[in-house]
């Protein structure tokens, strides 16, 4: 979510799934990227932990 292209790629990530739902006459559920907030992923993307 930093920069354009993490942002793009998010989009696409989101229409693939909401076409599949369209599709299929179903609603979607638009949940934030927050899989990734961790401390541990964090970490493995090079951020420091507030002390």
């Amino acid at each position: 979510m930093g920069n354009a292209r993490g942002r793009e790629a998010l989009t696409r990530y989101y229409e693939r799934h909401v076409a599949i739902a369209k599709a299929d006459g179903l609603g979607f559920i638009l949940e934030s990227p927050t899989w990734r907030a961790s401390p541990d992923w964090g970490g493995k993307l090079g951020y420091a932990t507030r002390s």
